[in-house]
């Protein structure tokens, strides 16, 4: 078929021996590349699901401790009851007592804090991390009988809106838990104990009567 068009062939021809003679300038790419809008970061609310669920977490996370609310010993004692009777998992299991003191000490958990030199003759059955008032603590479980535990919470006083006595005052009964309560060098120490006063201040006053005086994280 004949071209309808023989005059635009000639000119494409001489337009391109033109080009072809004629060497592009050096920093040609650079600037057709500075000519590119830049690209543009995909805000928040466009990410996929898991993306946007990752992003929230993550901030979550980084904020819970610095905005949980402090609150009394006493709401700690009620709170910490019940949640014994829930299936928690522990962090470190079957671990003697010098290895759950140096598992605290690489995790940061209450820094400075005496644990009871007693506790070692329980064999402690394990330790977990918890968070109380935008503070970090150590949770320590362990056997005082057959078919029975106990629990001992280590919390800095600045975690409470008041502050726990000295001396161990009555027991108090939540969620079938006996719990005491008491301060000594800038933290708070709770125990529990499914049992009356009377047995719990024996508890109490063995685990701090062990062999040797309780031992720093």
């Amino acid at each position: 078929m004949n071209n309808p068009h023989p005059d635009f062939d000639a000119t494409d021809a001489a337009l391109a021996a033109r080009l072809r003679s004629v060497a592009p300038p050096p920093d040609l790419r650079r600037k057709l590349l500075a000519l590119a809008p830049p690209p543009r970061r995909a805000a928040w609310w466009t990410l996929p699901v898991p993306a946007f669920a990752l992003v929230a977490l993550t901030l979550c996370a980084l904020g819970s401790l610095a905005l949980a609310p402090r609150q009394s010993v006493g709401a700690a004692r009620a709170h910490f009851a019940a949640f014994f009777n829930t299936d928690f998992q522990l962090e470190t299991t079957g671990q003697p007592l010098p290895a759950i003191r140096a598992w605290l000490k690489r995790c940061d958990v209450a820094p400075g804090a005496t644990i009871p030199g007693g506790l070692a003759a329980y064999a402690p059955e394990g330790c977990r991390r918890i968070t109380w008032g935008g503070h970090r603590g150590a949770l320590i479980c362990f056997p005082t009988g057959p078919g029975a535990i106990a629990h001992l919470i280590i919390l800095p006083d600045a975690a409470f809106t008041d502050a726990a006595p000295r001396v161990p005052g009555p027991g108090r009964h939540d969620a079938d838990w006996n719990s005491l309560a008491w301060s000594a060098g800038g933290y708070t120490y709770l125990v529990f104990a499914q049992t009356d006063d009377a047995t719990l201040l024996r508890l109490l006053a063995a685990l701090r009567a062990g062999p040797r005086p309780g031992e720093k994280v």
